[in-house]
């Protein structure tokens, strides 16, 4: 009877272990997913940004020509 109950102690110790390497695996991969969820949202953010950006250089292209179109006329309304 001790020696099965010495076994089973053994037993005991090693799913303890197992259970505590188990619980830290979990922590890390809920701290590892948190991480890249956080990193996603700030992509997502930046992806935005950049596409509003985008249209700004649209209309700031439009404006820098109708800029240069003017400048070109200018000469000419002054000689009037």
């Amino acid at each position: 009877l001790d020696k099965a109950q010495a076994e089973l102690d053994a037993c005991q110790a090693e799913l303890d272990k197992m259970q505590d390497e188990f619980d830290t695996a979990m922590a890390s991969k809920q701290a590892i997913q948190a991480d890249a969820e956080a990193t996603q949202r700030r992509m997502d953010s930046a992806n935005k940004l950049i596409g509003g950006l985008g249209g700004e250089y649209t209309r700031w292209k439009n404006d820098s020509e109708a800029f240069a179109d003017e400048i070109r006329r200018l000469a000419g309304d002054v000689a009037l």
